[in-house]
């Protein structure tokens, strides 16, 4: 369900998110707004790309060494490709090696003349990280609670800002609280 806030123009909270959902927001956003991507690659602090190098972005990316959730694929101006692999993560524990195997699929890319380097990313939840720095195995990490910032600042979406922020919370809710059930005042009753 959503759960529409006082003045019905924003959305307070949207029941069931899961990363699958995120991923389809960041995607979007990759494909759909540059100044998005800029600020992600400064916020990750990724070198050397820019977002007018986006060529390509990509969602569930299977390969023999797994699945990237998200993959970004950028050419400079030399020519040079470069990949992002993300892993989102709402609340789930990573898979054994899960980390090490996104590094075996970037190397394969660089192996096979698919890029000439490639960065892991990790966006998750601030709460699913246990100190400052920690990437879980990946070069680079992000939180959703930055995403949140971004998308609170960014105006010019307009009111379909509104919406994602509330799915972005949603998970955030989700990551730190758990699974909520939607109480059902006639089933309750009835127990």
């Amino acid at each position: 369900g959503i759960c529409m806030a006082r003045d019905s123009t924003s959305i307070e909270r949207i029941a069931g998110v899961c990363e699958r959902d995120i991923d389809l927001l960041l995607l979007e956003e990759f494909l759909s707004t540059p100044a998005f991507v800029s600020w992600f690659i400064s916020s990750t602090g990724i070198p050397v790309l820019n977002a007018h190098d986006l060529k390509s972005a990509r969602r569930s990316v299977t390969h023999t060494t797994g699945e990237s959730d998200l993959e970004l694929h950028f050419v400079v101006d030399s020519g040079d490709e470069y990949v992002i692999l993300i892993e989102n993560k709402i609340g789930a524990q990573l898979q054994p090696l899960q980390a090490e195997r996104y590094n075996a699929r970037g190397t394969h890319y660089v192996a096979n003349s698919v890029c000439q380097n490639y960065y892991t990313v990790i966006v998750a939840p601030d709460a699913y990280f246990r100190d400052v720095g920690q990437t879980k195995g990946f070069q680079y990490r992000l939180s959703y609670n930055r995403i949140v910032d971004w998308f609170d600042s960014a105006e010019e979406l307009g009111r379909r800002r509104n919406y994602k922020l509330a799915m972005l919370r949603s998970a955030l809710d989700k990551a730190t609280l758990g699974y909520q059930p939607l109480l059902d005042d006639a089933v309750t009753d009835f127990f």
